[in-house]
């Protein structure tokens, strides 16, 4: 039931957002005033429920402040130098070498990163066909048992050519 005392916790709790108008409210205004609703003007069941969704939501937000966090990798502001391996021989450095796909793939854009996020953009954007063709490949290998590639682990130049190319490049 309503009572002046309610109404006047309501307007307390809803505050300016309950003056504007519908179309004038912005999303966490329309929440607030949903929220304060509930707590002050709901039928008893839906506000013991609300009430009782409030406790478990400020419970899961203390158990997750509670968990331990991992240690997060952050790239170098100099980044150390990394050289081509004679022969794969750690002691035998040669030629320096940086950051970047390899060319026989392309390029990355002068916009990304040359780090592994920069890597990750470059496997998934739309301009890149070399993710979308494997995935194709393999989905193709799930279902008909052969891959358009044969040699699924090996897309690249030592693999087999696919028995039908217009269907990767489709």
């Amino acid at each position: 039931p309503r009572t002046r005392e309610r109404d006047a916790q309501y307007r307390r709790h809803a505050g300016t957002d309950a003056a504007l108008s519908a179309a004038d409210r912005s999303a966490a205004e329309r929440l607030k005033i949903q929220r304060s609703f509930l707590a002050f003007h709901s039928p008893e069941i839906y506000r013991t429920a609300f009430l009782d969704l409030q406790t478990l939501k400020e419970d899961r937000e203390s158990y997750y402040r509670s968990l331990p966090t991992s240690m997060i990798m952050q790239d170098r502001k100099q980044p150390q130098p990394t050289f081509v391996l004679m022969r794969g021989e750690y002691d035998k450095p040669g030629a320096q070498v940086s950051a970047n796909i390899p060319a026989s793939l392309g390029t990355l854009s002068e916009q990304q990163p040359r780090n592994r996020l920069g890597l990750a953009r470059w496997l998934v954007d739309p301009q890149n066909p070399l993710t979308a063709r494997v995935i194709v490949n393999r989905f193709w290998q799930m279902y008909f048992g052969n891959g358009l590639v044969k040699t699924t682990e090996d897309f690249g130049s030592q693999g087999s050519w696919p028995t039908h190319p217009e269907l990767l490049d489709w």
